[in-house]
């Protein structure tokens, strides 16, 4: 695993054919998203899940630092990022 100092950036996880885990992305790039990079100009936000729908797919952004990523063959994506984000607002699991 690579140390504190070697990581960057944000990152987000989820299954797409969960409604709560579209929930979460699209509430994450229309309001939390935008508050980060206020502070942050330069943060870069990866957004890894299967089967990601169009409004997901809509999200990414790669101006505003937005990356929808697709499938991740691994949580080895983890790896890479700083912090972890999961804007979960209602479904069951880790909030």
């Amino acid at each position: 695993a690579n140390g504190f100092d070697a990581r960057a950036d944000f990152v987000t996880v989820g299954g797409f054919k969960h409604p709560p885990n579209v929930d979460a992305v699209r509430w994450l790039a229309s309001d939390i998203w935008p508050r980060i990079r206020a502070r942050m100009p330069q943060a870069q936000l990866r957004i890894y899940g299967a089967y990601p729908t169009a409004a997901v797919q809509r999200l990414h952004s790669p101006d505003t630092g937005l990356h929808v990523c697709g499938y991740a063959p691994s949580l080895d994506v983890l790896a890479a990022s700083r912090v972890l984000l999961a804007p979960l607002r209602y479904g069951a699991g880790i909030k």
